[in-house]
């Protein structure tokens, strides 16, 4: 595909998917949290009130994302049928934000694993309504390179992960990932993300 060729519509399409795309980035933050938050909250000056996490804890802070994360694809997957694409990913955006604001917060290990289950039903929705949403809006011409967007954008996110964590204490990155969500709102509120919905898909998306 030669990018002279791409008709004024597609060239849309692609600028759709780029925006709808900055969903993963809060998947790579999740899990890029996890480098720096280990060390963090296992050493023996951990800012947690209950103190230096254990192995056993830090086991279920890790896989508590990857539990709600299950259901979280299932329920938005039905959800996004009723209320639509765009509204699916507005409301996993809210999860998202919540979840890293009350990472923000976190006082205690309670926190840190409500924050992380409600950061993987955000990332349940973005890998799967993400994912429709892309291919309803995509013509068949581009359809897959529009779909190789999520990778790039994955390892995008991953580097920018490490390098936030690398330079940035534990509390002010949460305020970060925190900001790309506000990337994210931008993005979807521009007229851009809400003039391809098919005929089929056309309530809400």
């Amino acid at each position: 595909m030669n990018i002279r060729f791409l008709t004024k519509s597609q060239v849309k399409q692609c600028l759709v998917t780029v925006c709808v795309n900055f969903s993963f980035l809060n998947y790579c933050f999740t899990i890029g949290w996890l480098s720096n938050a280990i060390t963090v909250y296992t050493s023996e000056h951990s800012p947690l009130s209950t103190g230096p996490l254990t192995t056993s804890q830090i086991s279920l802070m890790s896989s508590v994302v990857f539990l709600t994360a299950i259901p979280g694809s299932l329920l938005f997957g039905r959800l996004s049928d009723w209320i639509g694409r765009k509204w699916s990913l507005y409301l996993g955006n809210i999860i998202y934000t919540m979840g890293f604001l009350l990472l923000a917060l976190a006082t205690n290990y309670e926190m840190i694993v409500v924050a992380r289950a409600l950061n993987g039903l955000g990332m349940g929705c973005a890998f799967v309504v993400t994912q429709i949403y892309v291919s309803e809006i995509a013509e068949k011409e581009i359809r897959g390179i529009l779909g190789a967007v999520y990778n790039s954008t994955v390892s995008l996110g991953s580097l920018l992960a490490r390098l936030i964590c690398i330079f940035v204490d534990i509390s002010g990155q949460s305020y970060i990932f925190i900001g790309t969500n506000v990337i994210c709102w931008i993005s979807f509120c521009s007229r851009y993300t809400s003039i391809f919905a098919p005929s089929w898909t056309i309530r809400g998306c």
